[in-house]
């Protein structure tokens, strides 16, 4: 069989090429331009939010069966399963930008790798704990606030006003905790507040 090949000025892998007789110009066989072993989907970057699940499905495009593959990164709560899906969930502590590598390589010591950086976006934090709008003189009041980021990261607990006299405020746990006596009594508005370090806040 005689031909020439078409080539165009760049070929990515993957691409089409087109190869016509050299006898018979209507006779072309398509080609596609590939190599051993071939990570993809290709991806630069991906942008998740905290606390939502996350995968992402990688693969062998080359021709060459791929016997060992490897994943290298920063986010501990990063993982990957035989199938090569890379999944995860973040928390408000994961909030920022993390790095990826994937590597893979067959028996005859082709291989290929991938990098890539997933970004975590901050979700603002919601108090999940009802309001304890009663107190009684000389009995205890305790309210034990807890919001959906709790226990992830910086958060931190405030009260407006700061100060009310016969109330403890603990700003690491969110813990309203105190007993009014009789010259407590009265009403009192207060305001108690969650902000989870990341810029957000309830």
């Amino acid at each position: 069989y005689l031909g020439e090949f078409r080539v165009p000025s760049n070929v990515d892998y993957l691409e089409n090429l087109t190869v016509t007789s050299w006898k018979d110009n209507t006779t072309k066989v398509t080609l596609e331009v590939n190599k051993p072993v071939m990570i993809g989907p290709f991806i630069s970057h991906l942008d998740v939010d905290e606390d939502e699940p996350f995968e992402y499905d990688l693969r062998n495009l080359g021709y060459n069966q791929v016997t060992e593959w490897n994943l290298v990164t920063d986010a501990d709560w990063i993982d990957w399963d035989v199938e090569q899906i890379v999944y995860g969930t973040p928390d408000n502590s994961d909030v920022r930008e993390w790095w990826v590598n994937i590597s893979a390589i067959d028996d005859f010591g082709n291989s290929d790798f991938m990098n890539f950086t997933v970004k975590v976006a901050n979700i603002p934090p919601t108090i999940i704990t009802d309001d304890v709008l009663i107190a009684v003189e000389e009995q205890n009041y305790y309210v034990d606030y807890n919001c959906d980021d709790e226990g992830c990261g910086d958060t931190l607990w405030s009260i407006y006003p700061s100060s009310i006299e016969w109330l403890d405020f603990d700003p690491v746990y969110g813990v309203l905790n105190g007993t009014p006596t009789n010259d407590d009594v009265g009403n009192v508005d207060m305001i108690v507040s969650v902000d989870d370090g990341n810029g957000g806040s309830d």
